[in-house]
């Protein structure tokens, strides 16, 4: 981290943010379908749709999913900002929010069902005990 700030600072040089080191404007969004939640994500806030208010990359994945599933109803909001926040905290953030949701369903279903249906990458992240 220390390496990637000086860098930063002598060089201007821009670290990717899927770094953990990364640290700026980036939130955490949620993707419904139906009314029903179907995935948690994170996303740089540096390319935002004031539009539709929500991270560039958002709206490409709910447009995806529209043309997929025509007879849905897709959307998406911005539920945590951080105008300052690293990449591993954010991904923890989104996770927090993941462990959330998990904990909230019932618990004599299987790992996978209590997941959100676009968080199955997420498995190895989540206590399925709590």
């Amino acid at each position: 981290k220390k390496l990637d700030s000086l860098l930063n600072a002598l060089f201007d040089v821009q670290i990717h943010a899927n770094k953990h080191s990364f640290v700026g404007a980036q939130c955490v969004y949620v993707i419904l379908f139906n009314d029903q939640i179907f995935k948690f994500g994170k996303a740089k806030m540096d390319n935002w749709n004031k539009k539709k208010d929500l991270p560039e990359r958002t709206v490409r994945q709910i447009n995806n999913y529209r043309k997929q599933f025509p007879l849905l109803e897709v959307e998406g909001f911005v539920i945590y900002r951080n105008s300052q926040i690293s990449t591993e905290d954010i991904e923890a953030k989104e996770t927090s929010y993941i462990q959330d949701y998990v904990n909230k369903q019932p618990k004599n279903l299987c790992p996978e069902a209590r997941l959100p249906e676009g968080n199955q990458g997420h498995k190895n992240k989540i206590d399925f005990k709590q």
